[in-house]
């Protein structure tokens, strides 16, 4: 049986759980999803019961305060929305839901928003053509391809993107490795050896770094792989960059908490 480090001693009462506040929503989230991926491979009935009640409770608040949560964090609770609707309800939370709370976040960052980033938007864009191009509207594919193409060009003349936090940089790598870029590259693969040798090198080092820069260090190593990290380069990089975002002292105790969790399951 798997021995999973509880997190009990820290998890707050929902009670003191300001739902209004985006950041301590997607915490708790986070926690409830790592507990869950735990309990389910523990075989744990009692504890799958009893993180699904709590699941439901984080659910209901959240379709309450969601149309009023800040932009910044519905890009996070977005995600975990889908998650635990589909642990609650046991089926995908309605698109349309997912649909209004991505469709603030592209607005929020065309007004202007500094806090959501170039990188949150392609992302956005580029899960939304995957699921269905057709459904994307043609100023939006507009707006994403020529952010692609200037994203090529910047990288051919220095693949760092120096002139961009070292977060976004690690994002814009993540993105790129994804993407078809059959259409504005004859040598793709090519392409991508490259920018995920230069970025590659990170991966050893995440002492210092902000969680941030460390989620973003995470994003670029699944997209490397496995095309450009082997299985064991990549478990290896996920236990360090977890392992620091454990202990990082910019997130809530909860959310370290739950990548103790995150940790345990990798072993």
């Amino acid at each position: 049986m798997m021995v999973i480090p509880s997190p009990q001693p820290i998890r707050r009462p929902y009670a003191e759980t300001d739902f209004a506040d985006g950041r301590q929503v997607a915490a708790l989230a986070h926690m409830l999803t790592a507990e869950y991926s735990a309990a389910s491979a523990d075989g744990s009935p009692s504890a799958l019961a009893r993180i699904s009640k709590e699941a439901a409770i984080w659910l209901a608040e959240c379709e309450r305060t969601l149309p009023t949560t800040a932009p910044r964090h519905l890009i996070d609770i977005a995600a975990y929305f889908d998650i635990i609707h589909r642990i609650v309800r046991h089926r995908p939370a309605p698109e349309q839901a997912i649909a209004n709370a991505h469709e603030r976040v592209i607005e929020a960052y065309l007004a202007g928003d500094k806090s959501i980033l170039e990188t949150d938007v392609m992302r956005i864009i580029g899960d939304a053509m995957a699921r269905d191009i057709r459904h994307v509207q043609p100023a939006k594919l507009s707006w994403y391809v020529r952010t692609q193409e200037r994203w090529l060009r910047e990288s051919r003349q220095d693949a760092t993107f120096p002139d961009i936090s070292r977060a976004e940089a690690l994002l814009r790598a993540a993105i790129l490795l994804r993407a078809n870029l059959f259409a504005l590259t004859s040598s793709q693969q090519e392409y991508k050896a490259e920018l995920a040798a230069t970025h590659a090198p990170a991966l050893l080092h995440t002492a210092g770094l902000d969680s941030g820069t460390l989620r973003a260090l995470l994003a670029f190593a699944r997209a490397a792989w496995p095309a450009h990290l082997s299985t064991e380069t990549l478990d290896a990089a996920e236990a360090r960059i977890l392992s620091a975002l454990s202990t990082a002292d910019d997130l809530l105790p909860l959310d370290r908490a739950a990548y103790v969790l995150d940790r345990a399951l990798r072993s």
